[in-house]
Order: structure tokens, then C-alpha cells, then sequence
């Protein structure tokens, strides 16, 4: 086994010769900079958000919780004529 360091531009031009047409490479796992150029910190940051644990466990609650609210519902309010247009 070997192990080497190298920096990242040792490792496109290196990259380059097996095709030196290449002109560019997305290295963005490394650097930070998406080719699309639509990629900020401040996306990043939201996308962090989104799909972090916490509120992954929110979501969850939530929909728990409506799940109980509609079953309370459909077992309870039935007999209360106030409701009964809602199931006609």
C-alpha cells in the first residue's frame, strides 16, 4: 500500500495527462467551487437546514400529530352533531 499527499492542483494537472483536452474539472468536494455557479454559503446553509436531524424529527412530529388529531377526530366527533356536515 501507498499513501500520497498532493495538492489539489498536483492532482488536476496530473489528471490532465491521461486527456490533456480537458479544460476543467469540478472539484468542488476539495475547493468549494461549484461550476454552476449558483452554489453559495448562504444555499448551503438552508440545504443544512432542511435536511438536518432536527428538523427531520420535527417534520415527524408533526405529522404524528395531525395523524392523532384526525384520528381523535374521526373517533370522537362523529357522535356530536355539530360536526355532522362534515361526513355527509
Amino acid at each position: 500500500d501507498w499513501l500520497i499527499y498532493q495538492d489539489l492542483e498536483d492532482l488536476i494537472e496530473s489528471a490532465k495527462v491521461g486527456n490533456p483536452s480537458i479544460q476543467q474539472f469540478e472539484c468542488s468536494v476539495f475547493d468549494g467551487n461549484y461550476i454552476t455557479a449558483d452554489i453559495d454559503s448562504t444555499y448551503l446553509k438552508k440545504l443544512e437546514e432542511t435536511r438536518s436531524d432536527e428538523k427531520k424529527i420535527k417534520k415527524i412530529k408533526l405529522k404524528n400529530f395531525l395523524k392523532f388529531l384526525l384520528n381523535c377526530f374521526n373517533r370522537n366527533c362523529r357522535q356530536h352533531s355539530i360536526f355532522s356536515s362534515f361526513f355527509v
